[in-house]
């Protein structure tokens, strides 16, 4: 039984002590990812990759697999999980104890054993994409392990809280994009397109998500950009709203974990989107220009 995160304890480790359990959780999205590029047909826009978030068990998961199989990574165990259409268990490890090569081999073979067999047997290659990730020691093939207790259960519950957020402020909104998890960046986002009569790579947007901490913030924080920048001025942008700042490495506004843990959790998510609301009419502003 995987229990739901109780949000109303975010804050209970310090968002700088995340670092080591958000970077263990990034590299073991990686094998998720790995499943789905060797399952699903490649999409330009990189979906078949994204991966969705499940607040009732904290789980990420791949989008369905052949069979309408679903990989799953649950964040606070952590554990790898293989479902079947009716969301039945078919077989699970826990991650803790197996390296990044130990883990992409039990996936292999149990996508073998239980993917449907005709016309041929599958034969399944899992490879990790040949792109920059924040370095961990799991990288040099140590196994992943529990470190500070509970500390993935945090990770875990940044992620449920953010879903909410994003769900509850996205859900009457037009023109946005499904909530996912993106494996490269290990960010839960969404974006509002805001040339709907356009094809979705060339519309303007406002992305809005959740970072668990990267290079540019260590910790976690929520940010809202715009997209494209290349007519905003970052000299003389705005006054950013209440609880926001401008980020000092990329053109977006940010909400630190150190400010959202300051507003009491009953507050919390009404006053963040009142933030949120905000800061789209900001951006959208900045992005009428361009």
């Amino acid at each position: 039984m995987h229990t739901t995160p109780d949000i109303a304890k975010l804050g209970s480790r310090p968002p700088l002590s995340l670092i080591d359990a958000r970077l263990q959780l990034h590299h073991a999205a990686q094998i998720l990812q790995a499943a789905a590029d060797a399952l699903l047909t490649n999409q330009p826009d990189d979906s078949h990759a994204a991966l969705n978030f499940h607040a009732d068990s904290a789980a990420l998961s791949t989008q369905p697999l052949p069979n309408d199989y679903t990989l799953s990574l649950i964040l606070p165990t952590p554990l790898l999980m293989l479902t079947d259409a009716s969301q039945n268990i078919i077989t699970e490890t826990p991650l803790l104890g197996l390296t990044i090569a130990d883990a992409l081999d039990w996936t292999a073979r149990q996508l073998e054993h239980f993917l449907p067999s005709h016309p041929t047997p599958p034969d399944i290659q899992l490879r990790l994409r040949n792109y920059e990730l924040p370095f961990h020691h799991v990288l040099e093939d140590e196994p992943f392990r529990l470190k500070y207790p509970h500390h993935f259960d945090e990770v875990a519950r940044y992620f449920s809280f953010a879903h909410r957020l994003l769900d509850l402020f996205t859900r009457n909104l037009p023109n946005t994009s499904p909530i996912h998890v993106w494996p490269h960046h290990f960010d839960i986002a969404t974006l509002i397109y805001l040339d709907p009569d356009m094809p979705p790579q060339k519309s303007r947007t406002i992305g809005l998500g959740l970072s668990p901490g990267d290079k540019h913030i260590p910790a976690p924080y929520l940010y809202i950009t715009p997209y494209p920048t290349n007519n905003i001025n970052p000299n003389t942008l705005p006054t950013p709203p209440h609880h926001t700042a401008w980020a000092s490495t990329f053109l977006g506004l940010t909400i630190p974990a150190t400010e959202i843990l300051a507003i009491p959790h009953e507050h919390r998510i009404p006053t963040l989107i009142e933030t949120l609301t905000q800061s789209t009419i900001l951006t959208r502003q900045l992005l009428s220009n361009t």
